[in-house]
């Protein structure tokens, strides 16, 4: 194992591997850059584990934790020259607790994430928060595939029971303006009935 700490004048690592350009955690792809406060390399597992504060950023999206294991597959190459120099193309990410996923449309907070590589799915579980703008939507697990970017929110649990799914909907600027307009619209109706009424009753 190799163990890198303080690495910079902030202490902070940040490190690209070439390595993990296959992983889409963004439909658009491209290089990851992970950062956070230590590493520690089992260059004889293929894996690399980040802790504390750990920032996976790919294009527009980000995947946030305290800690991130990446596990790669065996270099093809055969060449084990520098740190992770026999590292291959990820298998997969395993993020864990105050897991956040963002990207431009949404925001989803989870106790454990994991990207699977073979089929570039994020499964997040644990007290998952999906939010959208002021819409929110609570569930235990949530699929995401972000080659297409498809999901999918709820699961069975342990128990082999279906978790349920909660959507809170805000309502838009325009559905308040519809709202108050057909509140005064009702209020003018009853009012003018009122007077109609009070003008057909015979005065003493």
């Amino acid at each position: 194992m190799i163990t890198v700490t303080n690495w910079g004048l902030v202490g902070l690592i940040s490190l690209i591997i070439t390595a993990i350009a296959n992983a889409q955690l963004s439909q658009s792809g491209g290089t990851i850059q992970v950062s956070a406060d230590f590493l520690n390399i089992f260059e004889t597992e293929n894996r690399a584990v980040y802790t504390g504060n750990v920032d996976a950023v790919q294009a527009e999206a980000r995947l946030r934790a305290n800690r991130l294991t990446i596990n790669f597959n065996p270099s093809d190459s055969g060449s084990e020259e520098g740190i992770g120099g026999g590292f291959g193309d990820i298998r997969n990410m395993v993020a864990e607790t105050d897991v956040f996923y963002i990207t431009p449309s949404f925001r989803v907070r989870a106790d454990r994430g994991v990207y699977t590589a073979s089929d570039d799915t994020i499964m997040l579980t644990g007290n998952v928060l999906v939010s959208r703008g002021e819409d929110i939507a609570k569930a235990e697990c949530l699929m995401i595939n972000t080659r297409t970017s498809q999901s999918r929110l709820g699961c069975d649990t342990q128990d082999n029971v279906q978790s349920r799914v909660i959507s809170i909907f805000a309502p838009t600027d325009d559905d308040n303006e519809a709202s108050d307009e057909a509140s005064d619209e009702a209020s003018d109706e009853a009012s003018d009935e009122a007077s109609d009424e009070a003008s057909r009753v015979p005065g003493e």
